[in-house]
């Protein structure tokens, strides 16, 4: 099975209605488009959970996060080799939760996919293969 390339948590404050991200993505995973995608899905789960502002914090020499927090619209503040970055998450966005809805069921597609290609493309012995693969793979001198 594949490693996972990347996760996204969100520490929900119930009172204050506030959530904090906090993002990882594997150093293997890095620079292939991972971090993107999970911020995005981390502020559309916090909006259609009705949380009024997404907050995270990083480190100041972290540029590849703070470059993502400013793509999808955090203000970030750099303070004391930290940086603190907010967004007002507005639960009115047309069709969050049909959003939402539809990237699970995309990611889930998705992953079958790629298990099932796997699974295709793997080696095989001949005594693994089916009793006509097995003649044709002989036939052909395969086998």
């Amino acid at each position: 099975m594949a490693p996972v390339p990347g996760v996204a948590h969100l520490a929900l404050d119930t009172t204050q209605k506030i959530a904090e991200l906090g993002l990882s993505v594997d150093p293997a995973c890095r620079g292939k488009g991972h971090g993107f995608p999970l911020l995005q899905r981390a502020v559309l789960h916090a909006a259609n959970l009705g949380y009024r502002v997404l907050f995270m914090y990083c480190l100041a020499e972290n540029r590849i996060m703070m470059h993502l927090a400013r793509k999808a619209g955090l203000t970030l503040v750099v303070e004391y080799g930290e940086t603190d970055a907010r967004l007002a998450l507005d639960r009115l966005t047309h069709g969050g939760a049909l959003k939402e809805a539809m990237a699970d069921q995309f990611a889930l597609v998705d992953c079958m996919l790629k298990q099932q290609y796997l699974w295709l493309a793997r080696p095989r012995s001949v005594g693994e293969m089916p009793a006509g693969e097995r003649r044709e793979s002989v036939l052909a001198g395969v086998g």
